[in-house]
């Protein structure tokens, strides 16, 4: 008898599980956006309330800062990656601003002490 009402259980499990995940589509379920990062500098004497501001207003997520030469890496959805780039670019606060490219090493030095 205790077997029965096991799978019993076991099937209306999967019998909701089926129904309810069988409307949403897969993008749905496993949905990851994806993120680009980028590098960027605000000029000398920038305040912070305006560097807040101005990161506030493009959705940008502070990811790391390199202290010594003041370089933020700032996350951003990739759609939005080139609209946020240029608008940045022409602002009169912000130094630079570069695409944080990811790249892979295209030699290996065959030096013993690298």
């Amino acid at each position: 008898m205790h077997t029965r009402t096991y799978l019993k259980t076991t099937c209306m499990f999967i019998l909701a599980f089926t129904i309810i995940f069988s409307t949403l589509s897969i993008n749905t379920i496993f949905a990851t956006t994806s993120k680009s990062e980028l590098l960027l500098r605000f000029k000398p004497g920038a305040c912070e309330r305006s560097k807040e501001e101005i990161l506030k207003s493009f959705g940008l997520e502070v990811v790391d800062e390199i202290s010594q030469i003041k370089v933020l890496v700032v996350s951003l959805p990739e759609d939005a990656l080139l609209r946020v780039k240029s608008a940045l670019s022409r602002n009169p606060m912000i130094d630079f601003v570069k695409e944080n490219l990811k790249l892979s090493p295209s030699a290996i030095p065959n030096d013993g002490y690298y």
